[in-house]
């Protein structure tokens, strides 16, 4: 039988109180963990969103400029940007097809590549929409959705790139002497008596 001398037991005491005492030490000379939250985002100044919401068509146009100017400087604000400018495709004017290409004019600068004022990865939701005319030629885009958008004008979609393009319920508008170019993988189906088409895939 074997038997524990008192110097095996205070060895061992003594090495289980060394390492204790060299955890200690290690936890007192590490700096403390601080988390910083993340700052919230910039707001959009007041002047802008109360312009945005104004019945003026000029003062509307103008209100967008600023906040993508402002969106320039703040990317946490660019999303947001996108998206007051898609919602105002929705917005009956009189003459809403030169409305749109007013709204084209701002939206397109921040899609393409090659434009200084490119913003990457930006989603587009033209949902439900009717669209005039429609330019993409050339955009990179994360999500791209035209679920149930009515095409009534010319379209071109040539070598614009999306994560996803969405056409479920799209219609195009077959009485209309226009050129289109769509997405590779879809096109109109067989044209029928009324004057709309659904979009299909191949």
């Amino acid at each position: 039988m074997s038997t524990i001398t008192p110097f095996a037991i205070l060895a061992v005491i003594g090495a289980v109180s060394g390492a204790v005492t060299a955890w200690l030490l290690l936890r007192r000379d590490r700096p403390a963990e601080v988390l910083t939250p993340s700052a919230p985002p910039e707001p959009v100044p007041e002047e802008v969103e109360a312009r945005l919401l104004a019945d003026d068509y000029t003062t509307r146009l103008a209100a967008l400029d600023s906040f993508a100017e402002h969106a320039d400087g703040h990317p946490d604000r660019r999303r947001q940007c996108v998206d007051e400018i898609l919602a105002e495709f929705g917005y009956e004017w009189p003459d809403q097809p030169a409305w749109q290409a007013e709204l084209w004019r701002r939206l397109l600068p921040h899609l393409r590549p090659g434009s200084p004022r490119f913003w990457p990865g930006m989603d587009l939701d033209f949902d439900d929409l009717v669209l005039h005319a429609v330019d993409l030629r050339g955009c990179a885009v994360g999500k791209a959705s035209f679920a149930g958008t009515y095409f009534a004008g010319p379209v071109d979609f040539t070598g614009m790139t999306a994560a996803e393009f969405d056409f479920t319920g799209a219609q195009v508008r077959t009485d209309a002497d226009v050129v289109r170019t769509w997405p590779r993988g879809w096109a109109p189906g067989e044209p029928e008596p009324q004057p709309w088409v659904e979009l299909r895939e191949r």
